[in-house]
Formats: C-alpha cells, sequence, structure tokens
C-alpha cells in the first residue's frame, strides 16, 4: 500500500519481478511489462513501463502514487515473442 501523493510530496514504491521458467531457472533478458489496472486518474505513474530482466531475471520499475486513493492491484506481464502472459 502506498499513501496518495500530495502537492510536491510523491509517494513510490520500487516494484521487482523474477523471471524463471518452468524448471525455476532465472531467465535474463526478458521483457516485463509493468501496467497498472483501474486506474483512479489521479495523476499515478509507472516508470519505466517495459524492463529487461537483469542477469539475475530481476526487471525492476518504480510505481509513484496520484492524489486519489485506490484499492486497485497492480499487475506483471511478461511479454515474449509478442505474447503477453499474466
Amino acid at each position: 500500500m502506498v499513501a496518495p501523493s500530495i502537492g510536491e510530496a510523491e509517494n513510490n514504491v520500487t516494484l521487482k519481478a523474477t523471471v524463471k521458467t518452468a524448471d525455476d531457472q532465472i531467465v535474463g533478458g526478458a521483457p516485463v511489462l509493468f501496467a497498472i489496472e483501474r486506474t483512479t486518474g489521479g495523476g499515478e505513474t509507472v516508470s519505466p513501463v517495459i524492463v529487461y530482466t537483469d542477469n539475475l531475471g530481476v526487471a525492476t520499475s518504480t510505481f509513484t502514487s496520484g492524489a486519489l486513493g485506490s484499492d486497485s492491484a497492480g499487475r506483471f506481464n511478461l511479454c515474449h515473442h509478442n505474447r503477453l502472459f499474466s
């Protein structure tokens, strides 16, 4: 949970996704799409939106809350060969 951002005070949190194969092997260089579902329109953002995993299979982005509160959940999507996995 992240408090709403008010005025010049921005509240943010680091988002991390780890990509592994079905055999639990890490995957480096995999594109991960960070997206916000059911936004409030209060100015919330995720940046960067598309991140490639590092050599440990981890992709990192930042969520910054908007001015309006919400109970919306974030979602990580894995993009691979023009296919989207949730």
